[in-house]
């Protein structure tokens, strides 16, 4: 709290520096030293602990606002029902092709004699009939074995369904043989696809332990064991089911699909560390001393330990979505390795100048260390600024980013020097980049010592310094010169060439084509931005090539993925005797046919405007309505006038059992569609149906006579689609007011820090150049599909039909938090230095060219290593992940090797070619610098080293705003 308190330049209770002698004063202090380690050790062990616990209560489903349309429907279902049941599903299907049960095409013409008879007859069986009825036994044994005893559940089979078991032996078989073959009749529609060759076998769940079951709780609680048996008791059977037979076995369910998307993640995040290896090592050998490695690995566990600490009873009491692990080791990772690199390098170039390692911590909290404080502070803003989002999934995910960035922030200013206070001589031994005996107390030899300084080992002995502000007559401005600038060719004939220090300078002096250029390239790249579009569901959340991603596939192209995620219509009557009323009945049948036509023509209008021809083909059937009024296509209220009771009161009273709440004052119905929900397509197909609904709850059966109405009372479809499609509508309508507060954190956060308005308007500008590149190359490659033709996995479109491709949906919320934090990190490291530079004494032009010497490569090392540890996830099966990895390092590169090289320099050469400091207004300049009258002083070699021989009190009246001593004195 001490160094966070005056790390910040604009406060001034104190003379710099003396708040950062205080802190590390109290960190050299052995108990403080152990507290912090107790602390960090306990924190990072318990965090670990709680990270299976803490993924096992995320969810994948997303919680809708409640004035969505979607979150009424939600709240009003649950109101009237209890929570839909857990569904396995087993698909069964001939290896051949050929049908399990022979076509029917029948209609029931209620006119004709015997007509209901002979289409509720059984059709004569296919040679694949009976082995398909011996499955349907089977399966039927199986959920009985782990079910029965300890669940409320249901078996439902097209080989094994209505009243059957029921009646075994009873004098009324022949009228329940009668009513289990409408029930089989149906069920046809919806059990079967379209050339009976496959079949669908459910197991539904509604309680195990007298508590309800829901696809979220399973294997999250002792009462869904029984559940969490069934499903390994059913996939057992469909591996082991003989490859010889003509029929296949597969299984598929929610709970597995989550299952099997947790997997996916955490093989990309294992897969990413095991692939950062390669850009730790990268790390250590620029370090030039692995052992700082160590340090580095103990901030990232903390980090990412203990923000899941604080994260898991959040959870408990809030939805927290399933990618919140993702983005928080993402997060964790970039900031950590960040703020490491920021803080060990400048602590290593001051203790290779002859700083002892509290002077060289000293500087590295005044510089680096303001840098970490101010970037991290503006990203954890930033960060809560998601909790604008009305959607709990999604700003939860801010929150966790929030507490991740935080601790990053701890680690880095806390952790890093309490540990080299600790062990100096473990940490500064770079002999053989640290991979000798050295400080190694077990060992006898002795690390080396600075000459003239008996009190601490160093890094080397000798050595210039890497960074920082050289005088000497030749670099240094002479009184008849302009106050406080240097001249380009006495400050480039004083340093050694430098690639990026040229680099800055070309574009400074070619601003005028640079600048022209830079708006040239960002064009190709905004207009597709224009037409972005995105997909939800879990689609683009499962591993490719994984046998229940391609079973929860086939299941979605010949079923629909309403068998996995059912779509349901809540219909909530005037009257709640309506139910059983023939008039009621007949008149939404006739309703939920009309919105089959009406959906039908919608669409098709789609296709024709989007040239897609599966669209203009596209029919929504009155058989894909299931409910209280309409079964197999037919209306219930003709079934029931055809049967004469007890048969018609029996049928009568297992549609009301089976779609009504217990008071009759609701019925649901549920909807079924080959068109996936979640694409973009299916954004359109849910909008029609509600555009249907609301065109249908009242209802005129003769247009003739406007007075013969029934009103069928509120319509409200819900479902996981609905809910992901209201809940990403709502988070993207949500989205300039996020962007909005993130740019207004941004410019408050680093006006202060810089004390200047031109700065923070500068890095927004920066910052958007990048954004808008970034995502508009991401719409071209997932959307447009602009490299689908390298047949490279990840950069391959969604499996929807090329017309649909387009982006998840939460790709964009995610990466861009992470880039605007990683582009912050690079931005302010690297004005850190030209604000130093500009301070003693440098122009404002050759205060970046300089900057760029110093910081230009630790700054594409951050960004190498970025690219590393984000690139791994592009070899991961989920393309959530590849889409998120992409846009990461994409973001990453253009920070590194355009922004901060060419942008910036750019940027600030054509302000300076206002009048006073426009780079910096309203920061006053420096004072003017004049060259001293007496000896010379030799070239500064550090900070350190300078300040080490000046008394206390003569150092704190010397030291300017930044931690850079004043030369206006020859003393």
């Amino acid at each position: 709290l001490i160094a966070a308190e005056h790390l910040s330049t604009g406060h001034k209770s104190a003379p710099m520096g003396v708040m950062e002698e205080r802190f590390l004063d109290r960190l050299q202090q052995s108990r403080t030293r152990c507290a912090i380690g107790a602390v960090t050790f306990v924190a990072t062990l318990v965090g670990g602990i709680c990270y299976f616990p803490f993924t096992s209560a995320l969810i994948l489903s997303v919680e809708p606002t409640p004035t969505s349309p979607s979150g009424v429907a939600h709240r009003i279902y649950a109101q009237y029902f209890p929570p839909e049941p857990v569904q396995l599903l087993v698909l069964v299907k001939s290896r051949d092709g050929s049908p399990l049960i022979p076509h029917v095409n029948s209609t029931l013409e209620p006119e004709q004699p015997r007509a209901l008879e002979r289409w509720v007859a059984a059709p004569p069986p296919t040679p694949l009939t009976a082995e398909a009825a011996q499955v349907s036994h089977e399966l039927s044994g199986v959920a009985a074995r782990e079910l029965d005893v300890h669940c409320r559940y249901t078996f439902l089979s097209y080989f094994d369904i209505g009243l059957k078991k029921s009646h075994e032996g009873r004098h009324d078989r022949p009228i329940h043989d009668v009513l289990d073959g409408i029930i089989s009749r149906v069920a046809r529609p919806m059990l079967f696809d379209s050339d009976a060759s496959r079949t669908l076998m459910l197991v539904q769940i509604e309680a195990c332990h007298g508590e309800d079951m829901t696809a979220e709780i399973v294997g999250k609680n002792e009462a869904s064991a029984p559940v969490v048996s069934a499903m390994e008791a059913l996939k057992d059977y469909a591996d082991a089911y003989p490859a010889s037979s003509g029929l296949a076995v597969e299984r598929v369910s929610f709970p597995g699909v989550m299952a099997t998307v947790q997997e996916g993640v955490e093989t990309a995040m294992l897969l990413s560390t095991l692939t950062a290896i390669p850009a730790f090592v990268l790390l250590g050998v620029f370090f030039k001393n692995l052992r700082l490695l160590i340090i580095t690995l103990i901030n990232i566990a903390f980090c990412v330990a203990t923000s899941v600490l604080i994260m898991y009873p959040v959870s408990l009491s809030m939805k927290v979505s399933a990618e919140a692990p993702a983005m928080m080791v993402a997060t964790g990772l970039a900031m950590s390795i960040d703020y490491s690199l920021f803080i060990l390098t400048r602590f290593g170039e001051e203790k290779r100048a002859g700083a002892s390692v509290k002077q060289a911590l000293l500087v590295t909290l005044q510089t680096s260390g303001h840098t970490v404080f101010i970037s991290g502070s503006t990203l954890c803003l930033c960060f809560l600024g998601m909790l604008l989002i009305p959607v709990s999934t999604i700003s939860t995910m801010g929150l966790a980013a929030a507490f991740t960035v935080l601790f990053a922030i701890v680690g880095g200013l806390t952790i890093t020097p309490a540990l080299l206070l600790s062990f100096p001589d473990f940490f500064t031994a770079d002999r053989r980049l640290g991979l000798s005996a050295d400080g190694i107390a077990l060992f006898a030899a002795a690390p080396k010592r600075l000459a003239g300084d008996g009190s601490e080992p160093m890094l080397g002995q000798g050595q210039e310094r890497a960074s920082g502000l050289p005088w000497s007559p030749a670099a240094a401005p002479t009184a008849a010169g302009s106050a406080g600038s240097h001249s380009d060719a006495g400050s480039a004939a004083a340093r050694p060439w430098s690639l990026w220090a040229s680099v800055g300078r070309l574009s400074q002096r070619g601003w005028l084509v640079v600048v022209p250029l830079l708006v040239g390239v960002a064009v190709p790249f905004v207009i597709p931005l224009l037409d972005f579009e995105y997909i939800e569901g879990l689609q683009t959340l499962l591993p490719r090539g994984d046998p229940l991603t391609e079973t929860f596939l086939e299941v979605q192209d010949h079923f629909g993925v309403s068998q996995i995620f059912p779509n349901t219509i809540v219909v909530l009557p005037p009257n709640p005797g309506d139910v059983t009323s023939r008039g009621w009945l007949n008149a939404s049948c006739h309703a939920m046919k009309f919105m089959a036509s009406n959906v039908t023509e919608v669409m098709r209008a789609h296709g024709r405007e989007a040239g897609d021809a599966s669209l203009q083909n596209f029919a929504m059937k009155a058989s894909d309505f299931s409910g209280l009024m309409i079964q197999g296509g037919i209306c219930t209220s003709l079934l029931i006038s055809l049967l004469e009771n007890p048969l018609a009161k029996k049928y009568g009273d297992f549609l009301v059992n089976g779609f009504s709440n217990e008071d009759r004052t609701a019925t649901k119905v549920r909807v079924k569609t080959t068109l996936d929900p979640f694409s973009t397509v299916g954004q359109k197909w849910i909008a029609a149906v509600r555009d249907a609904m609301a065109a249908s709850e009242v209802w005129v059966s003769d247009p003739s006579f406007p007075g013969d109405t029934t009103v069928l009372g509120e319509m409200h479809l819900t479902g996981m689609a609905q809910e992901q499609m209201d809940g990403a509508a709502d988070t993207f309508a949500s989205l300039p007011r996020v962007i909005g507060a993130t740019l207004l954190i941004v410019m408050a956060v680093l006006g202060s820090a810089f004390r200047s308005a031109v700065v923070p308007l500068r890095a927004v500008l920066c910052l958007s150049w990048m954004l808008l590149v970034t995502f508009g190359l991401g719409v071209l490659v997932y959307q447009h599909g602009v490299l689908q033709s390298l047949g490279i996995r990840p950069f391959l479109t969604s499996p929807d039909p090329p017309a649909h491709h387009a982006m998840y949906w939460m790709t964009p919320c995610i990466a861009f938090s992470i880039l605007v934090g990683l582009g912050l990190d690079y931005d302010v490291f690297f004005m850190e230095s030209v604000v130093e530079h500009f301070d003693a004494g440098y122009s404002s032009r050759e205060a970046v060219v300089e900057a760029l010497r110093h910081t230009g490569t630790i700054i594409c090392v951050a960004g190498v290593i970025m690219f590393l540890a984000f690139g791994s996830l592009l070899i991961g099966a989920s393309p959530m992940i590849n889409q998120l990895a992409f846009h990461l390092c994409v973001g990453v590169l253009i920070d590194c090797f355009v922004t901060t090289k060419v942008i910036i320099p750019c940027a600030m050469a054509m302000l300076d070619l206002l009048p006073g400091n426009a780079n910096f207004w309203p920061r006053k300049p420096p004072p003017a610098l004049t060259e001293p009258t007496v000896e010379p002083l030799p070239p500064l070699r550090r900070l350190g080293s300078l300040r080490n021989s000046l008394s206390d009190n003569a150092r704190r009246s010397a030291m300017s705003p930044h931690g850079v001593r004043s030369m206006q004195s020859p003393a």
